[in-house]
């Protein structure tokens, strides 16, 4: 028979492991025993290593059956980003437990990880969180939570974050959230409600968050809204209407808000919708049309708007696609959003010329590259734009471009899982956080590298405890815990390929 070949510890060899454990068939898997090194007795079935992430998404069709709007994720979910200076950017997302996790880079630096808020925090779906940087060392970060309330956080540099309410449960609808800082010190957040109503919150450095309504109940859809400010006095809040217009309303300060018409109705689909002013008085809108096409308005002061197309129809993913947009210039736009198959397209617009459309991420070779939620970007400088997406396999990919440069794809680092182990009655307790919903492998060296056992765990969540049995185990043996979550990692982060917890010895 062939012996099963365990993968090594990093931080105890770098050699390959052979020992011969192996699991009764008739036992389950916690229920381990430890055979003697030779031969495997007939009675036992080997168990080996598989790929924990080779169990596949569940994947949904529409109702035409039309291959190019495959559903491959689970839960949609949201990604926002900053950049509050030119050498630093922050990127923030809705992991699938519900948390709000963050990563920020500066310049040359490696990105760092962090939690923002706890599982349970926010509520899945696209465009539900959105960041603004309303000073160069202050970020506001806010999103709608599970009970469809309000809430933000706020960081000033040197400082922790700290969190606050903007509107209670039960205020904001399923759809979208969106921001703006017209002012240093000024911040505007708007959303949809819970009856179709266009709802905001206006918050002034030194007072207190001051809630508003824009629009009546029934005059949005399930769609996205966005939010611009072409002068500092003066803020555009654009939403897809109830029957897939595209409206707007202006505030000019002091005044009162001036509902407009941008598009009418059967314009737009439930997609994605976001807007940027480029220079003073001018805003371009960009949206997802009912057909899959990619959809925009200009408008320039004292003028009227005026539609566009940049894509054609079938070029956009409508069942869980959404749009993002940046100006780095004046006289340019960039456009990102989903297209079919999952993929990233992008378009780009300067003054005078045609817009032209590219791939950034084409059809796609692995999960890894298809994208899963929301699309956002940033530009940290004239000269440099980063976008990030979320693949199927939940981790944050993400590209940055430089003038007169190709585009480079990267990934942000997994945040690493962590585990907790302690003894209890002739078992061991290992507790697991941070690791992804889904199959969880832990690791078990008894004494030395070339004594080695797996424990295989599910969880829906990012948590797990697993009481695995010990008491065949000699007292006063040396264990060393471990666990993955099969997120991959370079071989030369770790020699098994995989991203592993700290290891945790205890004695028995």
């Amino acid at each position: 028979m062939m012996p099963y070949y365990g993968m090594p510890l990093n931080k105890y060899s770098g050699q390959q492991c052979n020992p011969y454990f192996c699991i009764p068939s008739q036992m389950n898997t916690e229920q381990l025993m430890l055979p003697t090194h030779g031969q495997i007795p007939q009675n036992y079935q080997m168990v080996l290593t598989p790929d924990l992430k080779a169990t596949p998404f569940k994947q949904h069709w529409n109702s035409s059956g039309d291959s190019r709007y495959l559903r491959s994720c689970e839960n949609l979910t949201s990604l926002t980003a900053v950049s509050r200076s030119p050498g630093i950017i922050d990127v923030w997302w809705i992991a699938l437990n519900g948390s709000i996790q963050g990563a920020y880079s500066e310049e040359g630096e490696r990105w760092t990880r962090y939690e923002l808020a706890p599982a349970g925090s926010a509520s899945f779906g696209n465009d539900k969180i959105k960041a603004v940087s309303r000073k160069e060392n202050i970020i506001d970060v806010v999103w709608i939570g599970a009970n469809g309330e309000v809430q933000g956080a706020y960081y000033v540099e040197g400082e922790p974050w700290t969190r606050y309410e903007i509107a209670p449960a039960g205020t904001a609808s399923t759809t979208g959230i969106s921001a703006v800082s017209r002012k240093k010190n000024t911040i505007d957040v708007v959303w949809i409600g819970v009856n179709g109503e266009v709802q905001g919150a206006y918050y002034e450095e030194g007072e207190t968050w001051a809630q508003y309504e824009i629009a009546p109940a029934g005059t949005a859809s399930i769609g996205g809204i966005t939010v611009v400010s072409r002068m500092p006095d003066i803020i555009d809040v654009i939403w897809m209407g109830a029957n897939g217009e595209i409206q707007g309303t202006y505030y000019i300060e002091g005044g009162h808000w001036n509902q407009y018409e941008i598009a009418p109705a059967g314009t737009a689909s439930t997609g994605g919708i976001t807007a940027v002013s480029r220079k003073l008085g001018i805003v371009d809108v960009v949206w997802m049309g009912a057909n899959g096409e990619v959809l925009g308005a200009y408008y320039v002061e004292g003028g009227y708007w005026t539609r566009y197309e940049i894509a054609p129809k079938n070029s956009a993913n409508l069942l869980e696609g959404t749009i993002t947009a940046v100006s780095r210039k004046e006289n340019i736009i960039d456009i990102w959003w989903t297209g079919v198959h999952n993929t990233v397209q992008g378009a780009y617009w300067e003054d005078g010329a045609q817009w032209k459309q590219y791939n950034l991420i084409g059809a796609p070779s692995s999960n890894a590259d298809n994208v899963c939620g929301s699309i956002t970007a940033v530009s940290r400088k004239e000269n440099i734009m980063d976008v990030w997406w979320m693949g199927l396999d939940d981790s944050i990919q993400g590209a940055y471009w430089e003038e007169g440069k190709r585009w480079t794809r990267y990934e942000l680092p997994p945040r690493t899982p962590r585990i907790k182990v302690t003894k209890e009655n002739g078992t061991i307790l290992v507790t697991g956080t941070d690791f992804k919903p889904g199959s969880n492998g832990i690791r078990i060296i008894v004494e030395s590298p070339s004594n080695e056992y797996r424990v295989f765990t599910n969880s829906v969540t990012s948590s797990f405890t697993t009481k695995i049995d010990v008491s065949w185990i000699p007292k006063y043996t040396n264990l060393y815990v471990s666990a993955t979550d099969g997120t991959r990692v370079p071989t030369s982060q770790d020699i098994t390929g995989f991203l592993w917890s700290k290891t945790v010895p205890i004695t028995i």
